[in-house]
């Protein structure tokens, strides 16, 4: 029986001044605490290789430095700057396609 079994190892760990709760409770906040530092790793990354390719985008891409000249584009979110990007190079495809 399950109950029988928590109820002895419940005794046997008070035996030697041990609460089951407490290990648990332990337990538990390590869990909490390793999942927080696995989210924040996963967040740090994200935002590492966001920052560092818009930033690298800006120093070495000659096609950036000229939109960048452009007050609308400089203004724009990197999200928005992205979408413009891909846009502007599907366009370029198709000219050169026809």
């Amino acid at each position: 029986n399950c109950n029988r079994l928590f109820k002895d190892l419940n005794e046997l760990l008070e035996s030697k001044e041990v609460s089951l709760k407490e290990i648990i409770n332990d337990q538990y906040q390590a869990r909490i605490e390793n999942d927080m530092i696995v989210s924040n790793i996963f967040n740090d990354l994200k935002e590492f290789f966001e920052f560092n390719y818009n930033s690298l985008l800006e120093k070495v891409s000659f096609e950036e430095k000229l939109l960048l000249k452009d007050d609308t584009y400089s203004l724009c979110t990197d999200e928005t700057k992205s979408l413009y990007r891909r846009r502007l190079l599907k366009l370029s495809k198709e000219t050169m396609l026809s």
